[in-house]
């Protein structure tokens, strides 16, 4: 991940996403950030990243990072296990025509083995509410 480009004052947004599989509750970390100053000829410079961590079975771990800068989309994503990659970039086509029918104009994806570099993060269940 590109984490040393970020601006450690710019916005961030971290949250957790639970949802429910077969084999029980699994958690989504997300972080969404924005660089790029606050005024308005700045605002088309801005490049938007969301950030995702998901570990669900059989798929095993996958990490994705979606970049907005103006209208060109980017996308990043890892696979832990090698036989996911291999689906995920058999669906390459797919998300690049899903993305350009939404109107975000990918311009590249690329599908990678393995975890991405990681930044201090928090660990899952770090922001869920158990007092419930």
């Amino acid at each position: 991940m590109t984490a040393g480009r970020l601006d450690p004052a710019a916005p961030r947004w971290n949250f957790e996403i639970p949802f429910a599989t077969p084999q029980g509750t699994a958690m989504a970390q997300f972080e969404i950030s924005r660089d790029g100053g606050g005024n308005e000829v700045e605002a088309a410079k801005r490049v938007w990243r969301a950030r995702f961590s998901l570990d669900v079975e059989p798929a095993g771990p996958v990490h994705a990072q979606v970049t907005l800068s103006g209208e060109r989309t980017s996308v990043r994503m890892w696979a832990e296990r090698p036989a996911t990659a291999a689906q995920l970039r058999a669906g390459a086509a797919q998300l690049s025509q899903a993305l350009s029918k939404a109107e975000l104009g990918a311009s590249d994806i690329v599908i990678r083995d393995g975890a991405p570099v990681q930044t201090a993060s928090a660990p899952a269940g770090h922001f869920l509410d158990r007092a419930l």
